[in-house]
């Protein structure tokens, strides 16, 4: 079910970007590598792209408790252009996709239309230009039930004030999943000074046990960079080596976090297994 939405939605970019009215620079922030879409987009990383996608987004998807006719209620925290806000809400969520960038909020909601129109449904999906480290949690009208953030969360500091909003943003039976970059990845943090100074998972867990969480998944996301990729039919030899290097985090350049704080439940509807 995951990969055949994931497969779907990603598929419309390409008639998205050729009719869609898009300015230069709205397209230029699609073809973007930093946003993901610029690797699906590119046909020498696509298949890196979606491997990436169906085998960390389908754990979260799962971990958060969509599909299944579930309709929870999610924030996208730093929800870039918007793709994964537009799955999650295809698969029946409630969600307020977060961002600092105002750009990328404009145009998710430009993004919004074009997808409610070309698979003819509603997207249960509002947006919202925030900086984070000032949110107000009343200013979102209400709890949540789950938080996801891909390559946001890590990057929003002090660590300590970004854990206690979200804390206060969800329910007591909330469930949180993060996709980011490793600090204590072996190869690169010698030569990068920014992952360096991100929070370790270790860390991460530890901050969000202080508010009632217990981690349940902390595991590598990716092991072997898309330059290795090899393409065609031996891309299944990729994914073999990507699936056996990352069960070590220090041979993974991201990895996946879940956690959740199993308090009374928020509402009756839209229970979890």
């Amino acid at each position: 079910m995951t990969r055949s939405v994931v497969e779907t939605l990603y598929g419309i970019i390409g008639d998205e970007i050729a009719e869609s009215s898009y300015n230069p620079e709205e397209l230029a922030m699609i073809y973007d590598p930093i946003f993901y879409y610029g690797r699906y987009l590119n046909p020498k990383t696509r298949e890196y792209a979606l491997h990436n996608l169906f085998s960390n987004l389908s754990k979260g998807i799962a971990y958060l408790g969509l599909g299944a006719g579930n309709t929870p209620s999610i924030i996208d925290l730093g929800c870039g252009l918007g793709m994964q806000s537009f799955i999650f809400a295809y698969l029946g969520a409630k969600v307020l996709g977060l961002d600092l960038d105002s750009r990328c909020i404009a145009l998710c909601r430009k993004r919004k239309s074009y997808f409610e129109a070309k698979l003819g449904t509603a997207l249960t999906a509002d947006f919202a230009a925030v900086d984070f480290r000032h949110l107000d949690p009343r200013s979102v009208n209400g709890k949540y039930d789950g938080l996801f953030s891909m390559s946001a969360f890590a990057h929003i500091h002090p660590l300590a004030n970004t854990v206690a909003t979200i804390s206060s943003l969800l329910y007591e039976n909330g469930r949180v999943f993060i996709w980011d970059q490793n600090p204590g990845y072996l190869f690169l943090n010698s030569i990068s000074k920014t992952r360096r100074s991100l929070p370790s998972p270790i860390h991460i867990s530890s901050e969000f046990s202080k508010h009632g969480f217990k981690t349940e998944i902390l595991q590598g996301a990716g092991s072997l960079p898309h330059q290795f990729w090899l393409p065609g039919a031996a891309g299944a030899l990729s994914s073999a080596v990507d699936s056996a290097f990352k069960k070590s985090l220090r041979l993974s350049f991201n990895y996946l976090f879940g956690a959740s704080r199993h308090g009374q439940p928020g509402r009756t509807s839209d229970r979890r297994s």
